[in-house]
């Protein structure tokens, strides 16, 4: 709105692209392409419930499908749970999975990261999977385990960063 005149303020078509691009002119948004099917590593068995019902809740108001497994990934949503960034390389495979591993673990634990997401993207520029990884620091911890499962599915479901 407009505050000297009630009225809703009008962009420019070049004012609404900037709001959906990146610097380098790329888009800066995307929908997943395909059913979310979600895994949980690093929990006990109780939380995994918990991280599966966020995501189904999540799924349901964005009128997405989830489903029990991916034909081409089996599970495309993959959130990982632990204490350190250094336990990220120790993961069999993660090398394969995040390009660059150590020099990301080096820059997140640097940081004192908490939490970051790797989307990859199919040819259309969907969602194809999203690796969530959640270092349960002291400020985590302290987060109730519905909220932080509800939270990472909810930043899970759209790139919007």
């Amino acid at each position: 709105m407009n505050a000297d005149t009630d009225t809703p303020a009008t962009l420019t078509p070049e004012e609404v692209e900037s709001l959906f691009t990146r610097s380098d002119g790329s888009y800066l948004f995307a929908r997943w392409g395909r059913a979310i099917a979600p895994i949980v590593f690093g929990v006990q068995d109780e939380t995994l419930a918990v991280v599966r019902e966020a995501v189904q809740g999540v799924c349901a108001l964005a009128g997405h499908e989830m489903t029990e497994m991916d034909a081409e990934l089996g599970s495309n949503l993959m959130f990982f749970f632990f204490r350190d960034w250094a336990e990220l390389p120790e993961v069999p495979g993660m090398d394969r999975l995040v390009p660059e591993l150590d020099d990301l673990v080096a820059r997140l634990s640097e940081a004192l990261a908490n939490q970051y997401r790797l989307y990859r993207f199919d040819p259309q520029g969907a969602i194809k999977a999203c690796f969530v990884f959640i270092r349960m620091d002291e400020n985590l911890q302290a987060v109730p385990a519905q909220t932080l499962a509800l939270s990472q599915a909810v930043q899970s479901i759209l790139l919007w960063s």
